[in-house]
């Protein structure tokens, strides 16, 4: 027998023009003497300094789709991808890289996450295209829509073979191209990069032309990192072309290195130091080929070995046995697929094929088509006759060929009820038995494609949940675990309507028993359960196991008279199409009968001037009264004239502003409805009108002038002393609508003007008798009571009562220090008191820049003092701070004023976001956005407001007229004009809050003014808040939030307060009072009133806070929800030496008119770890200085990482930087001379570590 059979030990598959690793040896027997010539076919290594490129056949390593990792993208590159081997490209080696929407690859990994530019119009080579410019490999790169059929394109990579011949791959299959109409063009293409040769390849099935789009262009080609030097096959530079079924191969043509060889034998005996060995063994035996080759990647030699056995006998490898899975017994086999294995390949042998071994060994009969061959037997045993073509020796040897039945199964559909319409939860194990026989063995997995199901990824688990709303179809593979064989089978889950019922309450008034059980309604709820949904029955029972048992049901439901107070009613409802059953409850509630008290005569003043029997009352005052000690919170409380009215609930007055309509005494009647239980009982208020009724020496006004309005406000002292008024608020249409005040004889004008530009607020005028007479002479155009102003509010003083001071600070434009009418008051600064040199300073803030020091004692003496905040010395100049010894004069009021001189045009722009109420899931969350000009020019401009990434933009309201909003993708600009000093633009931002969120997760909104001005930290403003489900609207929060990473926070940095508040009540709160004594940890000298919702004065003695809102007349929740919020916004500083786990506590006390304190919940601010010493996947780093004006530093304790790519952010988002740099040891160091001051975000990322900084510029 000769030897002449080849069986190679290491096989990687390796097609024919794929540079992949496969054997390298072949194999030439002589079938004379047996000797056989063993060539090692290694490829060559070339340099990448160049390339050529050549057209190759279309055979792909792989197929296009269902490659290992999928991306999802949109002219974006990927993130970076780790290569497992070393690609050396034009010279320089890469183990990352980056995959492009469009059809391109870059080395350039500071790419990642980046737009993928899509225009394409210049050619190859280009460093100016950014298109261009960014890519390395176009393969091909062109405008492809991956938005577009997302279910049925892929773009994938993976990673094939063993080294070091592994190969990358890149493939876009059944991909959208861009452009109008094109989206049923269809790419698909694939990139490989082969491992230590270095070649690329590129294929293209289907590459059609848009030309509606980017004039259709597109370029196949390669391109070094420079953008100076491409190679591009022919006719593939930028330009319209379209491809199918073609490839190319790009060579690496630069210096080549020859390989050397080694052959041995089993021995170890060298044999051979060429390419080719001729060997003539006696016996089977194994041969080596060493290979030594240069690898470009890392520029070193490296050694490939591989293995080769020579056989001497006929039968090399025995042949193993062929199983197919099929759905019936008899199939084709194609059994010359055994040929090669059994001989090796070789040529010196002739096979055939037969059904018995007798025929084997005669040569007879041998089977006619092997390659295709029915079985006619199952197993089958299959004889081989392996014969020398020389000397007709031959050898026998047999395998069996098998068919294993595929697994039997029925299309399937499967049916559960509704949790939410149109979804369910589906037990896949209960499907997979309606797919096969029960307890069939076989094995189960669920995909929602069927090509999930080929690539055996997301599988589904059970319990699942549809994704498409009541029905969908889904892939079950069914495995026999047994033979392996598998089947795909598609199978239905649909979703019957359920039932989705609901929980509620009934509430009824008890009867006159009074005793807690009374008659219920329960079908009066039965739509609210079953939420209006048809074809549903609903069953009422006592007990949860009679509904659950369906006993027992309850027989009237329209009359049932509870058994306990209260008591739960069990619903069983079937929906009666789809046979689904559910279950909720009824909770009933009895309520006593409401008991009302006979309220006294309510009597108002007759002060209009007219003396006609007629008044305005407010009737709400009477509402506690009415209760008699009722929760007001559970009650609404209405006002009729007539009892028909009241019983009926019909033609309600507005009870906080009604004039009676009988003159001088009028009997109205009372409504009082138990809000839950809908029970109400009636009594009646008597209204007087007092003709003669002097008020008491200090009391507040407030009203709405109509067009053409000659209502006159008269005041008469009830001790006959002259009086004061004091404007605290409202306007007038200015120039057209006069404010006039009359002296106690009715005619001579005390006052004849508008204010300040149509502002009254400080407005002081003193009347020489008893009396003073208030009124607005307005023409027929806009006014108070159609809303294009805001009503008045004063104060009236009896002089020998008040023996007031009255204490201003103006902007003194004539020089003169004389504060005159047309002069405007200064609120940015500090007021302070002290009586009798007692040690205690009264520091006072007022919203208007003028406050009053009522009830002072004649005899006493104040020093008064204003000292303008710093930061306006540049603007203006003080030359009185301290007025000593001011003393009260009996039955006057004394005036003390501080003149400030305007020396220079300054512009100082503050922005402000304050919340009344919590954020919550599912809700609007309104936040309101304060923009204030603290300078003394008018300033144009804008400010950007953004919003948490979990929440939503719905809309912005409450915009003045000639200012506009610029909407973006993160929140939007908010562009004002002309706002003059002293005033501000206040709009309410309207934010969806996602039902997603969860109880205790933070949201953080911010708005920022840009521009450089007198006061640069007041330009930006951060509301951090919690999300929550319930919440009270009297509340106290600090806008960091709860806690506030020591890195962050700096001994100039401020804490920021707002105390919110709510009228709850029944009636307009007519005064306000908020208290907040300070906590010990906070410095009550760094104090700043920032703003408030209404005008106010602000006292602080040592760390106790007391705002006063005067005639706020805050309106109730009941009256007008929007406008009966409040609140208050400040700053101050944490004393110096707070640390790690330090808490400061803060709340405050509420006081409604004369009502207890409301106290707020206790805000806790915590101080946590450092942020500049950070720990990300293993990695620890320190970050210095900060704040920084040049140079900012960074040290990592862990060394590997090469590159850290370092983004820099604005407040507004925008990237305002990025640059890759390189570690020098563990250090490094980023330039930031050129960023403006403010705040920034530093993004640090590298090699799965990645975290973000706060950074401020100063």
């Amino acid at each position: 027998m000769k030897q002449k059979l080849l069986f190679i030990l290491i096989t990687v598959l390796f097609t024919t023009n794929n540079f992949g690793q496969s054997s390298f040896i072949t194999q030439n027997v002589d079938c004379v003497t047996g000797c056989s010539e063993l060539t090692v076919n290694f490829p060559t290594i070339q340099e990448t300094s160049d390339y050529d490129v050549a057209s190759i056949p279309f055979n792909p390593p792989r197929n296009f789709n269902g490659l290992q990792n999928s991306l999802i993208l949109d002219d974006v590159w990927s993130n970076v991808i780790d290569l497992p081997f070393d690609f050396n490209f034009f010279e320089q080696s890469y183990n990352q890289l980056v995959i492009g929407d469009n059809g391109v690859l870059s080395f350039d990994v500071s790419n990642a996450g980046t737009g993928n530019g899509w225009q394409l119009n210049q050619t190859l080579p280009s460093s100016t295209n950014q298109t261009l410019s960014e890519a390395n490999i176009f393969g091909a790169g062109h405008d492809m829509d991956s938005r577009t059929s997302i279910d049925t394109h892929e773009v994938g990579y993976e990673v094939f073979g063993e080294a070091p011949f592994r190969y990358f791959i890149v493939s876009y299959y059944n991909v959208s191209q861009y452009g109008n109409g094109c989206n049923d063009l269809r790419t698909t293409q694939m990139m490989v990069l082969y491992e230590t040769t270095n070649i690329i390849e590129v294929f293209l099935q289907d590459k059609p032309i848009c030309e509606t789009w980017n004039n259709g262009n597109a370029v196949l080609g390669i391109q070094n990192p420079a953008g100076t030097v491409a190679v591009v096959p022919p006719g593939r530079n930028t330009s319209a072309w379209e491809a199918t079924n073609e490839a190319w191969r790009f060579n690496p043509s630069g210096t080549v290195v020859e390989n050397t060889y080694q052959w041995s034998n089993s021995a170890g005996d060298i044999i051979g130091a060429t390419p080719m060995v001729t060997v003539c063994p006696a016996t089977d035996e194994t041969y080596t080929v060493e290979t030594s080759y240069f690898n470009f990647s890392f520029f070193g030699y490296e050694t490939y070995s591989e293995d080769i056995i020579v056989y001497t006998s006929l039968i090399g490898e025995a042949p193993a046995n062929l199983q197919v899975c099929s759905d019936v017994t008899n199939e084709l086999f194609d059994l010359t697929q055994q040929t090669d294995i059994i001989t090796g390949g070789s040529t010196c042998s002739v096979v055939t094929y037969h059904e018995t071994l007798a025929h084997a060994e005669t040569g007879n009969n041998a089977i006619s088509n092997p390659s295709s061959y029915t079985n006619t037997s199952n197993p089958q045993t299959i004889f081989v006759r392996v014969e020398d073509a020389d000397s007709g020796n031959f050898e026998s040897s047999s395998f069996t060929i098998q068919i294993d039945l595929l697994p039997a199964t029925s299309q399937a559909e499967m049916e559960a009820c509704s949790t939410t319409p149109g979804f369910a939860e589906f037990d896949l194990d209960v499907l997979s038995e309606l797919i096969t026989v029960p307890n069939s063995g076989f094995e189960f997995s669920f995909y929602a494609s069927i090509v999930d199901a080929q690539n055996d990824r997301n599988s589904l688990v059970s319990p699942f949940t549809n994704t498409v709303a009541n029905s969908q179809g889904l892939i079950a593979k069914v495995t026999d675990p047994n033979t392996g064989c598998f089947v795909y089978t598609e199978c239905y889950v649909s979703v019957l309507d359920g039932t989705n019922l609901q929980n509620v309450s009934l509430v009824q008034c008890d009867d006159d028993i009074s005793d807690g059980f009374t008659e219920f309604d329960l079908a009066s709820v039965l739509q609210q359960v079953g939420n209006g949904q048809p074809n549903l029955e609903l069953t009422l029972y006592e007990s949860e196991t009679d509904a659950n048992n369906a006993t027992n049901p309850i027989g009237n439901v329209e009359s049932y008279t509870n058994t306990s107070n209260p008591q739960i009613i069990f619903v069983r409802g079937e929906n009666l199409t789809s046979g689904c059953v559910g279950f909720s409850t009824i909770e009933l509630f009895v309520e006593e009968a409401i008991t009302l008290t006979t309220p006294s005569p309510l009597t108002v003043c007759d002060l209009d001037g007219t003396a006609d029997g007629f008044a305005l009352f407010n009737l709400s005052d009477k509402d506690s009264e009415i209760l008699g000690g009722l929760e007001p919170n559970n009650y609404a409380i209405s006002y009729y004239e007539t009892l028909l009215d009241a019983e009926g609930s019909l033609n309600a007055l507005i009870a906080t502003s009604y004039t009676n309509v009988i003159a001088n005494n009028q009997t109205v009647f009372v409504r009082v409805d138990n809000i839950s239980a809908g029970c109400f009982a009636t009594t009646t208020l008597e209204l007087v009108v007092d003709l003669d009724c002097p008020f008491g020496c200090q009391e507040t006004y407030t009203f709405c002038y109509d067009s053409n309005d000659t209502t006159e406000y008269v005041h008469t002292s009830d001790n006959g002393s002259p009086l004061t008024v004091v404007f605290t608020a409202g306007q007038v249409e200015n120039n057209f609508d006069e404010l006039i005040i009359l002296d106690s004889d009715g005619i001579s004008e005390l006052y004849n003007g508008y204010g300040n530009s149509g502002d009254v607020t400080g407005l002081t005028i003193t009347s020489t008798g008893d009396s003073i007479t208030i009124k607005v002479l307005s023409d027929g155009s806009v006014s108070c009571a159609s809303g294009a102003r805001n009503p008045i509010s004063y104060y009236v003083y009896c002089l020998n009562f008040e023996n007031a001071i009255v204490v201003n600070a103006f902007i003194d434009e004539n020089g003169d220090s004389i504060f005159d009418d047309s002069e405007v008051k200064f609120n940015e600064g500090l007021f302070s008191y002290e009586v009798n040199n007692d040690g205690v300073i009264n520091y006072v803030n007022s919203s208007y820049g003028s406050f009053i020091i009522p009830n002072t004692t004649v005899g006493n003496t104040y020093d008064v003092s204003f000292v303008m905040y710093e930061n306006y010395t540049e603007c203006l100049t003080q030359t009185i701070t301290l007025i000593e010894n001011v003393a009260p004069i009996e039955r006057e009021t004394v005036a003390v004023n501080f003149p400030l001189t305007r020396i220079a045009e300054c512009t100082d722009i503050a922005v402000n976001l304050v919340s009344y109420v919590p954020p919550r899931p599912g809700q609007i969350q309104t936040n309101y956005l304060v923009v204030e000009n603290l300078g003394n020019i008018p300033v144009s401009g804008s400010v950007t407001f953004t919003h948490d990434a979990q929440v939503t933009f719905n809309n912005v309201s409450g915009l003045n007229a000639g200012n506009t909003i610029t909407n973006t993708s993160t929140g939007f600009v908010l562009n004002f004009n002309n706002l003059a000093p002293g005033m501000d633009e206040e709009v309410y931002v309207a934010l969806d809050v996602p039902t997603s969120l969860n109880i205790g997760d933070f949201i953080t909104n911010s708005v920022v003014y840009s521009e450089t001005d007198l006061d640069i930290s007041n330009n930006s403003s951060t509301l951090t808040q919690a999300i929550v489900n319930s919440y009270d609207p009297n509340d106290k929060l600090e806008s960091h939030g709860p806690e506030i990473k020591l890195a962050d926070f700096s001994n100039e940095d401020y804490l920021y307060y707002t105390i919110n508040f709510q009228n709850l009540g029944t009636a307009e709160a007519l005064e306000i009072r908020v208290e907040d004594v300070l906590d010990n940890q906070l410095d009550p000298a760094s104090f700043k009133m920032l703003k408030a919702s209404h005008d106010y004065t602000v006292t602080r003695v040592d760390n106790a806070l007391t705002w006063q809102f005067d005639a706020i007349n805050l309106p109730s929740e009941s009256m007008d929800e929007p406008n009966s919020h409040g609140y208050v916004y400040f700053k101050i500083k944490p004393l110096p030496g707070y640390s790690e786990g330090d808490l400061i506590p803060n709340t405050a006390d509420i006081y409604f008119d004369f009502n207890p304190a409301i106290t707020t919940n206790t805000f806790e601010t915590e101080f946590v770890a450092n942020l500049s010493v950070g720990e990300f996947a293993s990695v620890n780093y320190t970050m210095y200085p900060n704040p920084a004006n040049t140079v900012v530093n960074f040290e990592f304790s862990k060394g590997n990482m090469n590159t850290i790519q370092i983004q820099v952010f604005d407040v507004t988002g925008n990237l305002v930087s990025k640059s890759n740099l390189i570690l020098e040891g563990n250090k490094l160091s980023l330039n930031v001379a050129n960023l403006p001051q403010g705040l920034y975000f530093i993004e640090l990322k590298s090699n799965g570590f990645k975290t973000i900084e706060k950074l401020i510029v100063n």
